[in-house]
C-alpha cells in the first residue's frame, strides 16, 4: 500500500515497502484513505479486501459494514490517507 501525489509516486512508494515478488493491483487518484484487511467467514476461509473512502472512520466504517453484510469477522490490516488540501 503506498500513497502520494501522482500515480507514480504512490506505485513507487508501495514497491518499496514490499518484500518478495509484488505488483501493483489496485490505484487511487485525489484525496483519499485506504484500508486492506483481511476477512474470515464462518467457513474458516480467510479473504482480502481493500476500501477507499474519504476519511479514516469512513473508511474503516465501510470495511467493517461489506463485512457484516457477507457474515465475516473482519480484521483492518492498515489504513493509510492523503489529503492534499493547502
Amino acid at each position: 500500500l503506498g500513497m502520494g501525489i501522482t500515480k507514480q509516486i504512490a506505485e513507487a512508494s508501495a514497491l518499496q515497502k514490499c518484500t518478495g515478488d509484488c505488483a501493483i493491483q489496485f490505484s487511487f487518484e485525489g484525496d483519499a484513505c485506504v484500508a486492506t484487511g483481511t476477512m474470515k467467514s464462518a467457513d474458516g476461509r480467510e479473504v482480502s479486501g481493500i476500501d477507499v473512502a474519504r476519511t479514516k472512520p469512513l473508511v474503516e466504517a465501510s470495511v467493517q459494514k461489506r463485512c457484516a453484510e457477507r457474515g465475516m469477522t473482519c480484521k483492518i490490516v492498515s489504513v493509510e490517507c492523503l489529503d492534499l488540501t493547502p
